[in-house]
């Protein structure tokens, strides 16, 4: 009888202690929109958290918590760092109002992801993403793909 206990008690430990795995597993496939993404294309990274205000963006701190940001690699990828304001579902994806840091310029994209948990960007509207080129800001492509790099 005691050695019924003592594997009973032994089972449901390692259950306990499996759970925490297996719902961080559960989450992660639930969230594949709350994720570090980055674009080859543009070269710039993409931290989103669209469930809540939870990520700081480094160098930024005073303006507290943020569903996200878009920064590039240097100002020769992406100029300035745009802050993600808004976050609401749509079918089949997010849309997203953004605002640059010096709080000049706006942008409306929508968010779609495929299986693997890449993203398929859409600027809506007017496209304000610049990077820059010399002593010129050129536009960039009102489409981009970003790749899934990690969970948050």
């Amino acid at each position: 009888m005691k050695s019924i206990r003592s594997h009973l008690l032994w089972a449901l430990l390692l259950f306990a202690c499996a759970m925490p795995t297996m719902a961080q597993d559960r989450a992660k496939v639930d969230s594949a929109y709350c994720a570090h993404f980055y674009s080859e294309s543009i070269k710039a990274d993409f931290y989103l958290n669209p469930y809540e205000a939870a990520i700081t963006v480094p160098g930024y701190e005073f303006i507290g918590k943020t569903h996200g940001f878009l920064r590039g690699r240097n100002s020769a990828n992406l100029y300035g760092v745009w802050f993600v304001l808004s976050v609401k579902p749509v079918h089949n994806g997010l849309r997203l109002r953004l605002a640059n840091d010096t709080g000049a310029d706006s942008q409306t994209v929508t968010l779609q992801a495929d299986a693997d948990g890449n993203l398929r960007w859409t600027s809506e509207g007017h496209n304000n993403l610049t990077r820059a080129e010399g002593r010129k800001l050129v536009k960039l492509p009102a489409k981009l793909n970003f790749k899934r790099i990690d969970y948050l």
